[in-house]
């Protein structure tokens, strides 16, 4: 069965929305996604480390959205 991907670990033509991406596991979890040809939109409610995140993942295609889950409308702008 043929899954489209080029390599079996492969996320090329993949869009993911990893929230709490700014540090710790979220962060993590982006590198990976984005390191097998995922496009990823990176989420978090704290601005300059989501920069500074944002900034060290400049070489892959993402964007990053400062938005706080804890708003209930939050989601619905993502």
């Amino acid at each position: 069965m043929s899954t489209g991907f080029s390599h079996p670990q492969s996320l090329a033509g993949r869009v993911a929305i990893v929230t709490g991406a700014a540090q710790g596991v979220g962060k993590g979890i982006a590198r990976a996604l984005l390191s097998r040809g995922a496009t990823a939109l990176l989420v978090d409610h704290q601005e300059e480390r989501l920069a500074a995140t944002s900034g060290a993942f400049a070489e892959f295609s993402c964007q990053s959205m400062l938005a706080d889950l804890r708003d209930q409308q939050s989601p619905r702008r993502i």
